[in-house]
């Protein structure tokens, strides 16, 4: 669990050097960023074994196992520059 806590911190730190950090919200590590084409919404599952990331309304479930910072950050650019 705290591994898990750990892995989404580290995600929403390197994210949110690339977008205007909005705030930390919710019992799960999560936060919201306000872009131009819209919100984008990153968040731990509380089943501890998912990060969630969720640009108006079309998310991706991300399982921490095997967790790559770059492909989440691969896939925001995609969905954002939609």
């Amino acid at each position: 669990m705290k591994d898990a806590i750990h892995i989404a911190d580290e995600v929403l730190r390197q994210v949110s050097h690339s977008y205007a950090f909005e705030r930390w919200a919710g019992e799960f590590p999560s936060a919201e960023f306000h872009l131009p084409k819209g919100n984008l919404k990153i968040e731990l599952m509380s089943d501890y074994a998912n990060i969630r990331v969720s640009v108006n309304g079309t998310y991706e479930d991300f399982p921490i196992g095997n967790l790559d910072i770059d492909d989440i950050k691969r896939k925001i650019l995609t969905i954002t520059s939609r």
